[in-house]
């Protein structure tokens, strides 16, 4: 839950979020993956300024097609981010129309 739960370095997440089980075919070992689900849809994430997004990890498990066990590398959601775009005003580098004030 954003902003509900301090972590062990005292910081709370900016985005909203959740863990979900991934089920995966029956063929596949283990057949079950945790993985992090964001809140894309979040607006609210440094006053709207930026967005939510997740990043991924690679997860292998094993598949077996009739007896023939392949490993498999599977991306699966670790953490959100609240990120702001380069251009915005949070990272100090806005774009400028060309016309600039002189202070008079």
């Amino acid at each position: 839950m954003k902003g509900m739960t301090p972590d062990s370095s005292g910081t709370v997440s900016l985005c909203s979020s959740c863990w979900m089980w991934r089920r995966l075919p029956d063929n596949y070992a283990p057949q079950y993956i945790n993985e992090l689900v964001c809140d894309t849809t979040d607006s609210s994430c440094l006053s709207g300024y930026a967005t939510c997004g997740v990043g991924h990890r690679a997860v292998e498990v094993v598949r077996n097609d009739s007896g023939v066990v392949t490993t498999v590398a599977l991306s699966a959601g670790s953490y959100c981010e609240c990120r702001a775009a380069y251009s915005s005003k949070m990272t100090g580098q806005q774009r400028t129309t060309g016309q600039e004030s002189n202070g008079l």
